[in-house]
């Protein structure tokens, strides 16, 4: 709940020409979403839950953006930021304290505030099909991705699980 699904159908339903899709999510809380989007009448979402790796690469490798509408301030970064960095695809995130560790707006991604539909609406309207500025962002996305595979990513943890010895 704390992901911002919430945000996204809102958002869907705001923009009917564009499509989403939504990976992933125990079946629970898919059927719940899935409910709230029927009620609201789109017909623009879909829900997968969840897939195999090489499934949702393939959706991903198709997909024009990627969004982390992420609500919650105090949970850690989530993992999928790291995934969507090496796509090397325009991430639209919230801008969330453990997000704003990694994305920087108009660098490597484009942030809105936790829970701004506005938000959310003003950058898609603004910098959908900036291509310029999307490319931008994608090719810095991509490059940033190479701080934090996990090979470098276990090292900085050994080194500090050394420091705690």
């Amino acid at each position: 709940e704390n992901k911002g699904i919430i945000i996204i159908i809102k958002v869907a339903k705001l923009f009917p020409k564009k499509k989403f899709l939504i990976i992933g999510g125990r079946k629970e809380l898919v059927k719940k979403y899935k409910n709230i989007s029927k009620s609201l009448k789109l017909k623009n979402i879909k829900f997968t839950g969840f897939l195999s790796p090489i499934e949702t690469g393939k959706y991903i490798k198709i997909s024009k953006i990627l969004l982390l509408p992420q609500i919650d301030e105090t949970a850690e970064s989530p993992l999928k930021l790291f995934e969507y960095l090496s796509y090397g695809k325009p991430i639209f995130a919230s801008s969330t304290k453990p997000i704003k560790e990694i994305l920087k707006n108009k660098k490597n991604a484009l942030l809105f505030n936790p829970g701004d539909i506005d938000g959310l609406k003003k950058i898609i309207l603004l910098y959908f099909n900036d291509f310029k500025l999307l490319n931008s962002i994608s090719k810095n996305a991509k490059k940033e991705s190479t701080k934090y595979t996990w090979n470098k990513r276990t090292k900085k943890l050994i080194k500090i699980m050394k420091k705690i010895k």
